[in-house]
């Protein structure tokens, strides 16, 4: 799941199950002025709609998604930078693209100033992401677009697969640090879902730990992960913030995989990824894992 927003998510999705939510007018019948409001949103709507028909991203975009890297900054689009009701109300959209835990007050707004809402739902494997581009494809008028979309998927998770077949299932361990604390992601994750379809073994899973969950050095070490796989953070081309945090403490001098440099770095866009581009993230991760499968051994 995504940042620092995919560890809360869960809870967020529970407790907005128990709100009312905001309805606003049914959507067009084909959506001509949308704004995806998050990351994940914007891999989707991205996959399904010209650009020409996206009106404004938020700024996330930039460094958390996929399309938004690829496409949207290429088209100068309006950037927002956080989901709030006035600079989405300033682009005058037909339809709003939510994620599960995005502010109720917003979408509220949104919708008494008669906008249309498409809330996503929960995503924590590329699964549930083929659910959601399928219902997207429905609101946004793009069924038969989202059902190729989807079925080319297959075909690349299949490949995948034939793939990993041929290999060892190396134990992964997926971690992030933020200011000083350090995540990682067991079972029911994205990164879980990545990690399982690049066919490999997620070390954070191993005991049946589920979700994102503090990982202090102690336990780092503990689990001593065969691969250490980390994000490449905001800046393009710069060493990952994780990795010089890492390498900066004492204690894991002995943890295998910095000691012999057994470390994927995956670009941000793919790491928290929490849409269908988990299969793009799985893929670039397979072959990180074969390129080095060599000196692994």
């Amino acid at each position: 799941m995504r940042g620092a927003g995919a560890l809360v998510l869960t809870t967020a999705a529970l407790f907005l199950t128990s709100c009312e939510r905001a309805t606003g007018p049914p959507p067009p019948e084909r959506a001509r002025r949308v704004v995806p409001a998050s990351a994940t949103a914007c891999d989707l709507v991205g996959a399904l709609l010209p650009v020409e028909n996206v009106v404004a991203v938020p700024a996330q975009a930039e460094e958390h998604s996929t399309w938004g890297r690829q496409v949207a900054l290429d088209a100068e689009l309006p950037r927002f930078p956080s989901y709030l009701a006035e600079p989405i109300l300033r682009v005058a959209p037909d339809l709003v693209v939510v994620d599960a835990y995005q502010s109720e007050d917003t979408s509220r707004r949104l919708a008494e100033a008669g906008i249309s809402l498409h809330r996503l739902p929960v995503i924590d494997d590329l699964d549930g992401a083929w659910r959601a581009l399928t219902e997207l494809g429905v609101a946004l008028g793009r069924s038969d677009e989202a059902a190729r979309l989807i079925e080319g998927q297959r075909q690349r998770r299949e490949a995948l697969a034939a793939a990993a077949a041929t290999r060892r299932s190396w134990r992964v361990l997926a971690y992030s640090n933020f200011s000083g604390q350090g995540w990682t992601a067991g079972g029911g994750t994205t990164l879980d879902s990545m990690l399982t379809l690049a066919g490999l073994t997620n070390a954070g899973a191993e005991g049946g730990k589920t979700g994102h969950r503090r990982l202090t050095h102690e336990e780092l070490l503990a689990i001593d992960p065969e691969l250490l796989l980390i994000g490449a953070g905001p800046v393009e081309g710069a060493v990952s913030p994780t990795l010089t945090l890492l390498r900066d403490v004492a204690l894991l001098e002995e943890l295998s995989a910095l000691r012999d440099e057994r470390v994927v770095v995956l670009p941000s866009h793919y790491f928290s990824t929490a849409s269908h581009e988990i299969l793009g993230g799985a893929e670039l991760l397979a072959a990180e894992v074969a390129a080095r499968e060599p000196s692994l051994r």
